[in-house]
């Protein structure tokens, strides 16, 4: 008898330590079985302890169309589902996800904000509408063509070397200036109006595919006679009518435009009077540039 209430009393002891983890869809279950992280047929849960200390996870193409469970992979650095039936991913609770995998799927939004380690996000093929990167400053590389997203803001993500937002996307406007690390820009096939591409490194050099842009007639760029010399619409780079300028004055423009030495030179000088004078004559004096800016000026008598 005391040996029969000491086994139930370890039983107890054990299942009071055992915690599990809810996985409702049987193909994520699956999917983890033959991973060797649950075992037998999927009946809805999993031993955390099995999945709580897991780096790397990958499920793609195993007709999965619910990861819930996912949030007690606390400390998985990679996920990689592609090819899944998947409307939607709840990572907000991994928080040291580096790279997120989920091309080829039926995602229409994507919520990045608890993912501040994120370095790689491939999510092409989707049918994400908007995507708010703003939480994800160590972003390193960025796929997201062919969806439908309208509007993206990059200006944090400074740290950006590949972006492709090309294929079937309905961006107007594009602004990667603060992007001074980026090496591979690929926009093609969107609605873009205006682009920006001035980040102090075009010529490192960077690879440009701006194609199937109708709408867009001037890039803003470093160095215009260094463009011109690189992207041409025979390398395949931009459209016919397309212009590069160090200043577009559009939407996508950051900063003033700069006016060099060679544009802004002295035409005349003329008195308070408004008589022309030699720039060396004392007194005061009016200095008239090409530009149609002014400078006013003393000089003294010898």
């Amino acid at each position: 008898m005391k040996w029969i209430i000491l086994i139930c009393l370890s039983f107890t002891s054990i299942s009071s330590f055992s915690q599990f983890t809810s996985i409702p869809d049987s193909n994520f279950e699956q999917a983890l079985i033959d991973l060797g992280l649950d075992s037998g047929t999927p009946n809805g849960s999993v031993l955390t302890s099995n999945i709580d200390t897991i780096v790397f996870l990958g499920v793609s193409q195993k007709n999965i169309s619910d990861l819930t469970g996912i949030e007690d992979f606390t400390l998985l650095e990679t996920l990689s589902c592609g090819g899944n039936p998947l409307t939607s991913i709840n990572t907000s609770n991994n928080l040291f996800l580096k790279e997120l995998y989920t091309p080829a799927c039926q995602i229409t939004a994507l919520d990045l904000s608890s993912n501040s380690l994120l370095e790689y996000l491939y999510c092409a093929n989707n049918q994400i509408t908007s995507l708010d990167l703003s939480n994800n400053p160590l972003l390193y590389a960025l796929e997201c063509q062919n969806n439908l997203i309208s509007s993206l803001d990059i200006s944090i993500n400074t740290e950006l070397y590949y972006f492709d937002c090309g294929i079937s996307n309905q961006l107007t406007s594009l602004d990667v200036s603060h992007c001074d690390t980026l090496r591979f820009l690929y926009c093609d096939n969107n609605q873009l109006e205006c682009l920006n591409i001035k980040n102090g490194n075009n010529d490192d050099p960077m690879i440009l595919e701006a194609v199937n842009n109708p709408n867009l007639t001037c890039i803003e760029v470093d160095d215009p006679n260094w463009a011109n010399a690189n992207w041409s619409v025979t390398w395949g780079n931009i459209d016919p009518g397309m212009s590069f300028s160090s200043y577009c004055g559009n939407a996508c423009t950051t900063g003033t435009e700069e006016i060099t030495s060679s544009q802004k030179k002295l035409i005349k000088v003329v008195n308070l009077m408004g008589q022309e004078v030699d720039e060396i004559a004392n007194g005061v004096l009016i200095n008239i540039y090409s530009d149609g800016s002014s400078e006013k000026v003393f000089n003294k008598e010898n």
